[in-house]
């Protein structure tokens, strides 16, 4: 049986967070997953970033007081209207979902119970399904895409966060407390796309975060996705990934448990990640001059990652060329 919705008087338990733009259809289908759940005591937030189609129309069809719109005079990009989608909540527990998901209906009344019975948790994820633009189920119960699928659930370590080379956690599967974002504020506004991951460090320096193996969302991957739209250059998300790591270690290193050995880890995996990634460049991608280029501008726009001395003969590639940097690794 559904709980009740009150709101005379008080505050919802919830803050469904739905930031959109030009996407009324797959919109109605995220505020209807939000409306169906057995948790009934939340308020859902639409953030309209000046859409050109008939969002508004969507949104004031749905007759339920809990719905509430706002909208920007002009688009400010997805980064803002993610941040003022957050200010406009008065809920204790925020739940970010980007309006081209869906929730499964048990996905707030689980996590919320998880939240409340272990209070030094301040957010939790979980597993999902992958749908396509259609919503057939493209993959199941998994954790693809954001690191290792597991089947239990547990708690993360926080050092695991931190040194991963991958953000780990999938936005549209997270509920977070209000306390985590009134400590660690707003995402950042120096990171372009990674800035959910960057956040998610961020709480997790202060905070346990939990993870729940039952998948609970259904994840859009489809042409007009962010990802698909605006990353789509494996280079600039390296980068912008860089970025969040530095961001994250200049802001909150005081924060972090045995500052200099895990600062260290984690430049040592995120340089792993890029020496991977260049190594494949340089071999099979792009035409040399170009991938030497664009090498030697990510080392010497993260100098931090080469302490790794695997990455020297990278970066002598970069600025020699492959026979002579072989040649000088070689050498006693």
């Amino acid at each position: 049986m559904k709980d009740e919705f009150t709101s005379a008087g008080r505050k919802p338990m919830v803050s469904v967070c739905i930031p959109t733009y030009n996407r009324a259809g797959l919109l109605r289908q995220a505020i209807t997953s939000v409306l169906e759940q057995g948790f009934q005591d939340f308020e859902i937030i639409v953030h309209d970033n000046a859409s050109t189609d008939d969002t508004s129309d969507v949104v004031r069809s749905f007759s339920d007081a809990r719905v509430r719109y706002f909208r920007n005079p002009q688009n400010l990009g997805h980064r803002e209207n993610w941040k003022r989608c957050f200010r406009a909540a008065v809920g204790n527990y925020l739940a970010p979902l980007p309006d081209d998901d869906v929730m499964l209906p048990e996905n707030l009344s689980r996590k919320v119970e998880f939240l409340r019975h272990n209070p030094l948790v301040g957010l939790v994820h979980s597993k999902y399904h992958v749908i396509d633009q259609d919503g057939q189920i493209l993959l199941y119960d998994t954790n693809w895409g954001h690191g290792r699928d597991r089947s239990v659930d547990s708690f993360e370590k926080r050092e695991d966060l931190l040194t991963a080379f991958i953000n780990t956690i999938n936005l549209p599967t997270v509920v977070f407390t209000r306390a985590c974002y009134e400590r660690v504020g707003e995402f950042s506004d120096h990171i372009a796309f990674a800035y959910d991951w960057e956040y998610w460090m961020r709480i997790a320096l202060y905070y346990e975060i939990a993870f729940l193996a039952e998948p609970l969302v259904k994840w859009r991957i489809h042409s007009g996705s962010l990802t698909k739209t605006q990353v789509r250059d494996p280079i600039v998300q390296l980068r912008d990934d860089l970025m969040a790591k530095r961001e994250l270690l200049k802001n909150s290193a005081f924060a972090i448990p045995g500052s200099r050995q895990l600062r260290n880890q984690m430049w040592r995996n995120m340089a792993g990640r890029f020496f991977r990634d260049a190594q494949t460049m340089l071999k099979d991608g792009l035409e040399d001059a170009k991938a030497r280029a664009i090498v030697l501008k990510v080392c010497l726009s993260f100098p931090e990652i080469l302490k790794e001395r695997s990455l020297w003969k990278v970066f002598l590639n970069s600025l020699l060329g492959r026979p002579v940097a072989d040649l000088l690794w070689q050498r006693p």
